[in-house]
């Protein structure tokens, strides 16, 4: 793998250069006329209706010359919202002048302006510009911003967490699962992470593509209200020199101040449904053109304000919760308390605590997950919490407004501490 391979925080690092500029912006006193009235800042991107840029991480070696990562970032100014779109890196698309191909050769072919050509063709919507972006100044970035808090999923079962050795490659991944603050080297574990010691147990791109649209929302969560403005400018100093856009330095302002005003639920991120294949020995991705439909109608609904923020969604967009997501929590394990335990420290997780109680009976080792509907992730957050364990989903259906959407047994390997 390269430095950079599959990284899809090129945005994240976007938005601290747009928070650093911003921040300059803000401290640069405008000038003094006499009879001026100062006036406040038009509305970002004022008077258009969407905007879209595309955003690329591309490894530049010349044995490589393609994009490892591609996202499309689409922004409605009149209501503050704002879809992010991941595109596999293998997935097989027809590049104007080129023919079929996995849409990363674009890059290689005709570099920014070909993907963004290709991207423009896959999606059939216009787009506003480029921002290309290695990732040189991304561990420094994320150190000086304090680090990043989330919770880390328990990938690999049995409160292992996610763990990689690569040392040709100086990846180096050893994470524990659980809420806890990742500096910028555990963070790039974080969002590289897909192969695990443990074969099989790494998950897949889309599981990945999941974790860094986390990643990407948790830091806009954590910094864009951040008032040390000395720190988010020596971030953004950190990343610039990573940085190529095709957009105006107006529209870096404009995309600075957005990414700032952006509210909780406001943001949504998808990710472009396939399904693996393979032609002449070839893997590619391949577009599920139905899914694929149902996927923009939903973009463009959440984009447009049909319906209330949500908090996440599936492949196809569908929202998988409102609010906190709704835990039961019951003991297998037969230690006295241990429920209580786990379900203190899940509510201190976020999460709504339903009911508390003991398993129809006792024995269990590992922590079991059980969810109804299309809460997914909160399950896995849910196991993260916990230590770790199986995840299974209920094929019942979601969960009966008000009731459990995920239950959560816990066994003897449960640490009550």
């Amino acid at each position: 793998m390269s430095t950079i391979r599959n990284l899809l925080i090129y945005v994240m690092a976007v938005s601290v250069l747009a928070v650093g500029a911003a921040a300059r912006y803000e401290r640069t006193p405008a000038p003094a006329h006499a009879g001026d009235v100062l006036q406040p800042l038009p509305q970002p991107f004022a008077g258009q209706e969407r905007v879209r840029i595309v955003m690329i991480g591309a490894d530049d070696r010349e044995e490589r010359g393609r994009s490892d990562t591609l996202m499309v970032l689409q922004i409605n100014p009149a209501n503050g919202r704002a879809a992010l779109v991941s595109i596999p890196r293998d997935l097989r698309v027809d590049i104007p002048g080129h023919g079929m191909s996995k849409i990363n050769h674009a890059y290689r072919y005709g570099g920014p302006r070909l993907t963004q050509q290709t991207v423009e063709e896959l999606l059939s919507l216009p787009t506003d510009g480029v921002i290309k972006v290695n990732l040189q100044g991304f561990v420094k970035a994320v150190d000086i911003l304090g680090g990043v808090v989330l919770d880390v999923e328990d990938q690999e079962g049995q409160g292992r967490g996610m763990n990689y050795d690569c040392p040709q490659d100086d990846l180096v991944i050893h994470l524990k699962p659980g809420r806890q603050r990742l500096n910028g080297y555990k963070a790039m574990g974080y969002v590289r992470y897909r192969k695990s010691n443990i074969p099989g147990a790494g998950g897949t791109d889309f599981d990945r593509a999941k974790r860094q649209q986390k990643f990407i929302k948790a830091m806009i969560a954590q910094k864009v209200r951040v008032t040390k403005l000395p720190a988010l400018v020596k971030a953004g100093e950190q990343v610039i020199g990573c940085v190529r856009t095709s957009l105006t330095s107006r529209q870096v302002l404009d995309l600075a101040r957005f990414i700032r005003g952006l509210q909780d639920g406001q943001m949504k991120s998808f990710t472009l449904p396939a399904s693996d294949s393979r032609l002449n020995g070839v893997y590619y991705a391949e577009l599920d053109q139905a899914e694929f439909a149902a996927m923009m109608t939903g973009m463009e609904s959440f984009l447009a304000g049909s319906g209330t923020a949500v908090a996440e969604e599936g492949t196809a967009g569908t929202a998988e919760v409102s609010g906190p997501v709704r835990v039961e929590v019951l003991n297998g394990s037969g230690k006295p308390g241990a429920a209580k335990a786990a379900a203190d420290k899940l509510t201190a997780a976020g999460f709504s605590v339903v009911k508390v109680g003991n398993a129809p009976s006792i024995g269990y080792t590992e922590n079991t997950i059980l969810y109804r509907g299309d809460v997914g992730e909160g399950a896995r957050r849910a196991a993260g919490v916990v230590g770790g364990g199986s995840i299974e989903q209920d094929p019942s259906g979601p969960a009966p407004e008000g009731s459990a959407q995920v239950q959560v047994t816990v066994g003897t390997a449960f640490q009550m501490n």
